[in-house]
């Protein structure tokens, strides 16, 4: 019986997805760009009828390796974009997805190659070193910072990425450094991060405080993450069966020898109603989203409601969307991911993204650059 299901699945899934993806890509996306965008390219016209993306992940988890008190971590990640954009010179800022997966590089690993209408890369995502001593643990090389509560944005995280909105949410960048974690009890424990990168030519130096009691758990952080110098904290309850949290951040960003003082800040609920369905509620407010970095996707715009649900289908199959909304001009944004755990080591997801309203004429800068992306993604664990 399990087998026929399995088929049945896999082929409502791709059939699905095709239907889908296909009346999507005869939309066209030429109406997000406008001359605002361009104002030093007379070529503006000359953009194709379409600013889609078909795009396809690998992504490898090796074993750790452990010997004594050293443990070794490996992970690579492969990524082929097809696109008629790619003969164009407004390509990287068109794709929603990240335009690198190493937020903070020291050492470029990356291999890449790029035609007239794809691109190609493999980047290791993680490569540590780790030793641990009693309560003590010293890590050095590629890994991934992943703290917060916000699915779609964390504050507190700025190395971090808007999981939700992205095709591999189980994949989060990464970053080149050293990684210095102490813990003081069962219930508290100190992160210290020192992260060069190559690019700004700088080194953001974190500190993260976490608290936690059986209901509730406080993270403080402070630190210089590269042109700005934030400080600020979470809050999360567990009243079953309800989550709630909170995020506000300050952060002081030197512009242009001018400095810039602002707070982004977030709320949060999330319930499991049932043994099957999830969802999650957040609100974002991002003073100065505009002059957010493009190396990853960012919420283009001040304010953002946004809800995350998942469904579990069959033991073998779930379903994610996500959408965000802009209150001030109802632009709105949809996500659906479709994944399949093929076997033990070995997962398959197809996913669409891109706008489904394009709200009033008063989009943002952001919001009109936002194509469409749909492909698969396959995760392979050693």
């Amino acid at each position: 019986m399990i087998l026929p299901l399995k088929t049945f699945l896999i082929k409502t899934c791709l059939v699905t997805f095709l239907l889908v993806t296909s009346v999507w890509a005869q939309e066209g996306t030429l109406g997000m760009i406008s001359k605002e965008m361009f104002p030093e390219n007379s070529d503006w016209e000359k953009l194709p009828d379409s600013a889609n993306y078909t795009l396809l992940y690998a992504d490898f988890i090796g074993k750790k390796i452990e010997k004594d008190n050293f443990q070794f971590n490996y992970r690579f990640l492969a990524r082929h974009a097809q696109s008629s954009l790619f003969n164009t010179d407004f390509t990287k800022d068109q794709l929603n997805s990240p335009n690198k997966f190493i937020l903070r590089e020291f050492t470029d690993l990356t291999i890449d190659k790029e035609r007239e209408n794809s691109r190609s890369e493999l980047t290791p995502s993680e490569l540590k070193l780790s030793y641990n001593y009693q309560d003590f643990k010293l890590s050095l090389g590629r890994f991934i910072i992943n703290y917060g509560q916000g699915q779609f944005y964390n504050p507190i995280n700025p190395f971090s990425i808007p999981t939700s909105l992205m095709e591999i949410n189980e994949v989060p960048l990464a970053v080149d450094g050293l990684h210095l974690n102490a813990y003081f009890s069962d219930s508290s424990s100190l992160d210290f991060y020192l992260l060069p990168d190559k690019e700004s030519q700088e080194t953001s130096k974190w500190l993260k405080f976490k608290i936690n009691t059986e209901q509730t758990t406080l993270t403080f952080v402070a630190g210089q993450d590269q042109d700005s110098f934030k400080y600020g904290c979470e809050g999360s309850l567990s009243w079953d069966p309800y989550l709630f949290y909170a995020q506000i951040v300050a952060q002081d960003k030197l512009e242009n020898d001018n400095s810039h003082f602002s707070f982004d800040k977030s709320l949060g609920a999330e319930r499991q109603f049932t043994q099957d369905f999830f969802a999650k509620f957040e609100y974002h407010h991002l003073p100065n989203y505009a002059s957010a970095r493009r190396e990853f996707f960012v919420l283009s715009q001040e304010h953002t409601f946004a809800l995350l649900t998942r469904w579990q289908l069959h033991p073998l199959y779930k379903l994610e969307s996500s959408l965000l909304v802009d209150p001030e001009n109802f632009f709105t944004f949809l996500f659906l991911k479709g994944i399949y755990n093929w076997k033990a080591n070995l997962d398959f997801s197809t996913f669409v993204k891109g706008r489904i309203a394009q709200g009033s004429d008063e989009m943002t800068t952001l919001q009109k650059r936002i194509g469409k992306e749909f492909g698969l993604l396959v995760q392979y664990y050693f």
